[in-house]
């Protein structure tokens, strides 16, 4: 039972990474197309 755990809060931490990933991309996403212009 004690295995499991550590994977659980894996899996959590990749899902919040994830999410992490999305709003940073999407900032980046808006920074470089301003340096684009």
């Amino acid at each position: 039972m004690e295995k499991r755990r550590p994977l659980v809060h894996q899996e959590e931490l990749l899902k919040a990474q994830e999410e992490a990933k999305k709003k940073k991309l999407g900032i980046w996403a808006k920074q470089s197309l301003y340096f684009m212009l």
